[in-house]
Protein backbone atom coordinates (compact mmCIF):
# COMPACT_ATOMS: atom_id res chain seq x y z
CA UNK A 1 0.00 0.00 0.00
CA UNK A 2 1.62 2.93 -1.05
CA UNK A 3 2.12 5.66 1.45
CA UNK A 4 0.56 9.49 1.27
CA UNK A 5 2.54 12.31 2.22
CA UNK A 6 1.35 14.05 5.11
CA UNK A 7 1.37 17.72 5.31
CA UNK A 8 2.71 19.75 7.96
CA UNK A 9 0.21 21.52 9.52
CA UNK A 10 1.21 24.64 11.37
CA UNK A 11 -0.69 27.49 12.58
CA UNK A 12 -0.01 31.08 12.03
CA UNK A 13 1.93 32.14 16.09
CA UNK A 14 4.44 29.19 15.74
CA UNK A 15 5.71 30.48 12.19
CA UNK A 16 5.57 33.56 13.25
CA UNK A 17 7.85 32.71 16.30
CA UNK A 18 10.54 30.69 14.42
CA UNK A 19 10.83 33.33 11.86
CA UNK A 20 11.44 36.14 14.68
CA UNK A 21 14.12 33.38 16.17
CA UNK A 22 15.81 32.97 13.06
CA UNK A 23 15.79 36.60 12.85
CA UNK A 24 17.17 37.22 16.24
CA UNK A 25 20.05 34.53 15.87
CA UNK A 26 21.09 36.33 12.34
CA UNK A 27 20.90 39.96 13.90
CA UNK A 28 23.10 38.27 17.26
CA UNK A 29 25.65 36.45 14.59
CA UNK A 30 25.87 40.27 12.43
CA UNK A 31 26.75 41.76 15.71
CA UNK A 32 29.26 39.08 17.08
CA UNK A 33 30.93 39.31 13.66
CA UNK A 34 30.92 43.05 14.18
CA UNK A 35 32.35 43.14 17.62
CA UNK A 36 35.08 40.20 16.33
CA UNK A 37 35.73 42.48 13.54
CA UNK A 38 35.78 45.88 15.94
CA UNK A 39 38.32 43.69 18.34
CA UNK A 40 40.33 42.26 16.14
CA UNK A 41 40.63 45.73 14.16
CA UNK A 42 41.60 47.43 17.18
CA UNK A 43 44.40 44.60 18.60
CA UNK A 44 45.80 44.67 14.97
CA UNK A 45 47.63 48.20 15.48
CA UNK A 46 48.63 47.20 19.30
CA UNK A 47 49.83 43.99 18.31
CA UNK A 48 52.23 45.23 15.28
CA UNK A 49 53.41 48.07 17.88
CA UNK A 50 53.93 45.23 20.24
CA UNK A 51 56.43 43.64 17.77
CA UNK A 52 57.49 46.70 16.10
CA UNK A 53 58.94 47.73 19.72
CA UNK A 54 60.17 44.28 20.13
CA UNK A 55 61.81 44.47 16.42
CA UNK A 56 63.20 47.52 17.54
CA UNK A 57 64.49 47.19 21.14
CA UNK A 58 66.42 44.09 19.55
CA UNK A 59 67.56 46.21 16.77
CA UNK A 60 68.59 48.98 19.36
CA UNK A 61 70.25 46.18 21.89
CA UNK A 62 72.02 44.93 18.39
CA UNK A 63 72.86 48.21 17.42
CA UNK A 64 74.30 49.39 21.16
CA UNK A 65 76.15 46.39 21.12
CA UNK A 66 77.74 46.75 17.71
CA UNK A 67 78.56 50.19 18.56
CA UNK A 68 80.40 49.16 21.97
CA UNK A 69 82.21 46.66 20.46
CA UNK A 70 83.61 48.88 17.82
CA UNK A 71 84.15 51.81 20.45
CA UNK A 72 86.08 49.32 22.42
CA UNK A 73 88.03 48.07 19.04
CA UNK A 74 89.12 51.66 18.59
CA UNK A 75 90.16 52.67 22.21
CA UNK A 76 92.43 49.43 22.06
CA UNK A 77 93.94 50.31 19.07
CA UNK A 78 93.98 53.75 19.69
CA UNK A 79 95.79 52.43 23.42
CA UNK A 80 97.71 50.56 21.49
CA UNK A 81 98.97 53.19 18.95
CA UNK A 82 99.42 55.57 22.15
CA UNK A 83 101.59 53.64 23.46
CA UNK A 84 103.98 52.81 20.88
CA UNK A 85 104.13 56.47 20.26
CA UNK A 86 105.13 56.66 24.10
CA UNK A 87 107.88 53.78 23.56
CA UNK A 88 109.50 55.47 20.66
CA UNK A 89 109.48 58.57 22.11
CA UNK A 90 110.71 57.28 25.39
CA UNK A 91 113.59 55.28 23.80
CA UNK A 92 114.31 58.25 22.12
CA UNK A 93 114.81 60.17 24.96
CA UNK A 94 116.20 57.77 26.94
CA UNK A 95 118.68 56.90 24.21
CA UNK A 96 119.96 61.02 23.96
CA UNK A 97 120.24 61.02 27.30
CA UNK A 98 122.86 57.51 27.50
CA UNK A 99 124.58 59.64 24.48
CA UNK A 100 124.70 62.52 26.71
CA UNK A 101 125.56 60.48 30.34
CA UNK A 102 128.74 58.85 27.82
CA UNK A 103 129.87 62.03 26.67
CA UNK A 104 130.20 63.32 29.97
CA UNK A 105 131.52 59.84 31.47
CA UNK A 106 134.10 60.19 28.77
CA UNK A 107 135.01 63.96 29.45
CA UNK A 108 135.04 63.44 33.32
CA UNK A 109 137.48 59.90 32.54
CA UNK A 110 139.65 62.01 30.54
CA UNK A 111 140.03 64.54 33.16
CA UNK A 112 140.79 62.22 35.51
CA UNK A 113 143.77 60.49 33.44
CA UNK A 114 144.64 63.98 33.26
CA UNK A 115 144.90 64.79 36.66
CA UNK A 116 146.98 61.86 37.60
CA UNK A 117 149.02 62.52 34.81
CA UNK A 118 149.54 66.12 36.32
CA UNK A 119 150.73 64.31 39.91
CA UNK A 120 153.55 62.00 37.68
CA UNK A 121 154.35 64.92 35.78
CA UNK A 122 155.06 67.34 38.75
CA UNK A 123 157.73 63.70 40.41
CA UNK A 124 159.56 63.43 37.19
CA UNK A 125 160.05 67.42 37.50
CA UNK A 126 161.90 66.53 40.54
CA UNK A 127 163.65 63.60 39.64
CA UNK A 128 165.46 64.62 36.61
CA UNK A 129 168.69 65.06 37.93
CA UNK A 130 168.66 63.91 41.55
CA UNK A 131 167.14 60.40 40.25
CA UNK A 132 167.41 59.79 36.50
CA UNK A 133 165.70 56.36 36.76
CA UNK A 134 162.63 57.29 38.90
CA UNK A 135 162.16 60.27 36.80
CA UNK A 136 161.86 57.85 33.49
CA UNK A 137 159.27 55.78 35.95
CA UNK A 138 157.06 58.76 36.70
CA UNK A 139 157.09 59.91 32.98
CA UNK A 140 156.05 56.36 32.27
CA UNK A 141 152.52 56.87 34.60
CA UNK A 142 152.50 60.55 33.42
CA UNK A 143 152.25 59.72 29.72
CA UNK A 144 149.91 56.49 30.25
CA UNK A 145 147.66 58.75 31.47
CA UNK A 146 147.71 62.26 29.35
CA UNK A 147 147.58 59.78 26.29
CA UNK A 148 144.49 58.42 28.03
CA UNK A 149 142.68 61.98 28.31
CA UNK A 150 143.96 63.00 25.41
CA UNK A 151 146.16 66.11 26.12
CA UNK A 152 148.91 66.04 23.31
CA UNK A 153 150.41 69.26 24.84
CA UNK A 154 151.13 67.83 28.34
CA UNK A 155 152.58 64.52 26.69
CA UNK A 156 155.07 66.25 24.42
CA UNK A 157 156.50 68.30 27.87
CA UNK A 158 156.99 64.35 29.12
CA UNK A 159 158.40 63.21 26.80
CA UNK A 160 160.83 66.66 26.63
CA UNK A 161 161.43 65.65 30.35
CA UNK A 162 162.26 61.81 29.59
CA UNK A 163 165.05 62.84 27.07
CA UNK A 164 166.48 65.03 29.68
CA UNK A 165 166.52 61.90 32.07
CA UNK A 166 168.11 59.62 29.43
CA UNK A 167 170.69 61.87 29.00
CA UNK A 168 171.42 62.39 33.28
CA UNK A 169 171.16 58.38 32.64
CA UNK A 170 174.44 55.63 33.22
CA UNK A 171 175.06 52.08 33.10
CA UNK A 172 175.49 52.23 36.71
CA UNK A 173 172.04 53.27 37.38
CA UNK A 174 170.42 51.00 35.52
CA UNK A 175 171.06 48.02 38.40
CA UNK A 176 169.05 49.64 40.84
CA UNK A 177 165.70 49.40 42.17
CA UNK A 178 163.93 50.84 39.34
CA UNK A 179 163.69 48.78 36.22
CA UNK A 180 164.44 51.60 33.79
CA UNK A 181 164.12 49.03 30.51
CA UNK A 182 160.60 48.10 31.39
CA UNK A 183 160.17 51.78 31.75
CA UNK A 184 161.49 52.03 28.25
CA UNK A 185 159.59 49.22 27.08
CA UNK A 186 156.24 50.72 27.82
CA UNK A 187 156.75 54.44 26.69
CA UNK A 188 157.86 52.97 23.64
CA UNK A 189 154.56 50.84 23.63
CA UNK A 190 152.15 53.73 24.33
CA UNK A 191 153.54 56.13 21.93
CA UNK A 192 153.47 53.24 19.17
CA UNK A 193 149.60 52.40 20.05
CA UNK A 194 149.17 56.34 19.44
CA UNK A 195 151.47 56.78 16.32
CA UNK A 196 148.79 57.89 14.60
CA UNK A 197 150.27 59.15 10.79
CA UNK A 198 153.59 58.73 12.31
CA UNK A 199 153.20 61.13 14.52
CA UNK A 200 155.45 60.21 17.48
CA UNK A 201 157.85 58.25 15.01
CA UNK A 202 161.12 60.69 15.32
CA UNK A 203 160.17 60.96 19.69
CA UNK A 204 160.33 57.36 19.30
CA UNK A 205 163.76 57.10 17.35
CA UNK A 206 165.18 59.35 19.69
CA UNK A 207 164.33 57.35 22.61
CA UNK A 208 166.01 54.23 21.53
CA UNK A 209 169.21 56.17 20.74
CA UNK A 210 168.71 57.90 23.65
CA UNK A 211 168.14 55.02 26.26
CA UNK A 212 171.01 52.64 23.69
CA UNK A 213 173.79 55.92 24.85
CA UNK A 214 172.50 55.83 28.50
CA UNK A 215 173.52 52.12 28.70
CA UNK A 216 177.27 53.26 27.19
CA UNK A 217 177.43 55.98 29.48
CA UNK A 218 179.82 55.96 32.74
CA UNK A 219 178.69 57.31 35.89
CA UNK A 220 179.82 60.50 36.56
CA UNK A 221 182.20 61.57 38.90
CA UNK A 222 181.38 64.15 41.22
Amino acid sequence: MALEAVPIVMDANALTTIINNIHSLYNNLVNYTIAVILLVGAGIPSLISFFQNRVFRKEQTELKNQISSEIADGLKEGKSHLDEIIKQALDEEIGKMRLELNEIKTTFDKEIACTKGNSYHLQSNQNIIKFPPLCIEDCKYALGFYMEGEDERNARSILIILMQALENLDKEMLDGIVDVKESIDEIIKILQQNNTNGRYEHDLEHIREGFKQAKKREQKQT
